[in-house]
């Protein structure tokens, strides 16, 4: 594969992962935590359903963007306690709970800094290519919808 695009990939696979390996969905969990946040902050990412992917996020954030990126994340995640809660109704519960705002407004300052300082979406493509990665398989696409998620009819 020697043209790649990260987030061409995260829009194939993003409504279902079940046939992508244990690297690849790490790839689309990094991509998870840099839209939620980028769109809303950390608050949003851990109120959504990305936040459910966050610890797959941490494996493979050193190893492409750098320790850095994983150090921001990992503080976001203990600021939920331990163990981290996988589901967003949990974290959520969490947020509203404590008195988190500030420490995650300081979290996004700090991950547009990074951000800005960084290529990840060129870090993310170089590593997609790596056998670590393997062969992407193709779109994996459940029933075809129509407008408002109804089934449309097999003719």
């Amino acid at each position: 594969m020697t043209s790649v695009d990260v987030w061409s990939l995260y829009k194939t696979h993003a409504d279902d992962r079940s046939l992508l390996s244990p690297a690849q969905r790490q790839v689309m969990a990094v991509c998870d935590w840099r839209q939620e946040v980028n769109a809303d902050g950390f608050e949003n990412y851990f109120r959504a359903w990305g936040g459910d992917t966050a610890e797959e996020a941490l494996a493979l954030l050193p190893t492409v963007l750098g320790d850095d990126w994983a150090k921001l994340l990992r503080e976001g995640m203990d600021l939920l306690g331990s163990p981290y809660p996988i589901d967003a109704d949990s974290r959520t519960n969490r947020i509203d709970q404590g008195q988190f705002t500030d420490a995650l407004n300081g979290l996004d300052e700090r991950f547009y800094a990074l951000e800005g300082s960084t290529d990840a979406d060129a870090r993310l493509n170089d590593f997609v290519r790596t056998e670590a990665v393997g062969e992407w398989p193709p779109q994996n696409r459940g029933p075809e919808r129509s407008f408002f998620g109804r089934l449309r009819r097999q003719r």
